[in-house]
C-alpha cells in the first residue's frame, strides 16, 4: 500500500464529504445560494470548511503524488500523514466550535500545521526534481 496515495484519497473523500456537507447544511438552513458572513452560522462554517479545503487540499494531493513516484525517506512519508492529519483538523476547528470568530486550538494548529508540512513537501519535491 502506498501511503501518500491513501492520503490524496482521504484529502479527496474530507473534500467531498464537506462539499456534501454543505449541502445538508443548505437543506437544514433552507438558504439555497449564498449565506451571511456569520461566524455562528453553521452553514457559513461548512463552506469556508469546504471552501479552504478546495483551496489547499488539490495542491498538497499534487505534491503528494509526485512524491509517491519513487521511494522517499521516512521524514516526507511523516510529512505526508501529518499534512493529512492537519488538513482534518483545520476542518474540525472549523466546524465544531460554536463559533469562527474567536480562535480556537484546533484551527490554530490544523492551519500552521499544513503550511508548514505544506512547505516541507514543496521543499521535498523539488529535491527530487533537481
Amino acid at each position: 500500500m502506498n501511503i501518500a496515495h491513501l492520503c490524496i484519497v482521504l484529502l479527496g473523500f474530507l473534500m467531498m464529504g464537506l462539499s456534501f456537507y454543505v449541502s445538508f447544511m443548505r437543506g437544514k438552513t433552507g438558504k439555497i445560494s449564498g449565506t451571511t458572513e456569520d461566524p455562528e452560522c453553521p452553514l457559513y462554517q461548512a463552506q469556508r470548511a469546504h471552501g479552504n479545503t478546495t483551496e489547499n487540499a488539490p495542491m498538497l494531493a499534487i505534491l503528494m503524488l509526485i512524491l509517491a513516484q519513487t521511494p522517499q525517506p521516512t521524514w516526507v512519508t511523516a510529512t505526508i500523514i501529518t499534512a493529512t492529519i492537519f488538513r482534518f483538523v483545520l476542518v474540525a476547528g472549523l466546524i465544531f466550535p460554536a463559533t469562527m470568530a474567536k480562535p480556537n486550538a484546533l484551527r490554530f494548529i490544523g492551519g500552521l500545521g499544513s503550511i508548514l508540512s505544506a512547505i516541507v513537501l514543496t521543499v521535498a519535491t523539488l529535491l527530487q526534481i533537481i
